[in-house]
């Protein structure tokens, strides 16, 4: 594929959720409603989906992208339409609160660097030698400095 196809593929990928986003908050203007929070929904929904898809699989993933979507429009309708508070700044809490939230569960269930459920794991060699990724990655470095 020549580079032109692949940079418009990447464009189409990409550029699809805030197409979304776009039409979510054309459609909430109509209505009067001016939405800042939708990046943070945008999030939200991103890592429903990366744990309930890890959890159930494909579907399972959808239906936790649309609950945790689902979860900070509520949060953002109750403080603007119940509460009567300012849009534009409890959109922008409400996406900062939803960056915050998403990131400090990242760290806390998959950890720094994202490899939490590899952490536990053993290997066996063909030699019937036991070792874990971390010894195996620390074997290699000392083999790389030899």
């Amino acid at each position: 594929m020549d580079a032109v196809a692949l940079f418009l593929e990447a464009t189409v990928r990409t550029a699809t959720p805030l197409a979304f986003a776009a039409l979510s908050e054309t459609v909430s203007e109509r209505a009067g409603i001016i939405n800042l929070g939708l990046q943070g929904a945008i999030i939200a929904g991103a890592f429903g989906a990366l744990v309930c898809a890890g959890a159930g699989g494909v579907t399972v993933g959808f239906a936790g992208a649309a609950a945790a979507g689902f979860a900070v429009a509520a949060i953002f309708a109750l403080f603007t339409v119940g509460l009567r508070t300012d849009q534009i700044i409890t959109g922008m809490a409400v996406t900062l609160l939803a960056l915050g939230a998403t990131g400090t569960l990242y760290r806390t269930m998959y950890g720094v660097a994202g490899s939490s459920r590899c952490r536990n794991r053993r290997i066996v060699d063909s030699s019937g030698t036991v070792s874990s990724p971390s010894s195996t990655r620390a074997k290699r470095r000392i083999d790389s400095f030899s």
